[in-house]
């Protein structure tokens, strides 16, 4: 057994299970180009909001649509970045959308 492990009981069968523990750590060399990638596209979908909002803007129809890039790059960012750190999670998650 590893140190990222602890030992959990099933309650169901009385044995021992692994459960994951996150490491913290991060994959810098995949994490910082797909958090820039990803912040390119969080102001591209942020200038189309704005140069939409005078001619096609339903209220909440709109801005949902177009943060589903926005949410998509989070996703690919943390997932493939291999970012194990929660905290580190938060801070792109909420830089991303406060950028938007």
């Amino acid at each position: 057994m590893d140190n990222n492990s602890q030992n959990i009981v099933d309650l169901s069968g009385g044995r021992v299970v692994d459960s994951y523990r996150p490491s913290g750590r991060v994959n810098a060399l995949l994490f910082v180009p797909l958090f820039l990638v990803s912040l390119v596209i969080t102001f591209l979908m942020a200038l189309l909001l704005y140069t939409i909002s005078d001619r096609w803007y339903l209220f909440f129809i709109t801005p949902l649509l177009l943060c589903l890039p926005v949410l998509g790059g989070i996703y690919i960012t943390i997932r493939g970045g291999r970012c194990r750190s929660g905290v580190l999670a938060a801070i792109t998650g909420f830089a991303m959308m406060l950028a938007y």
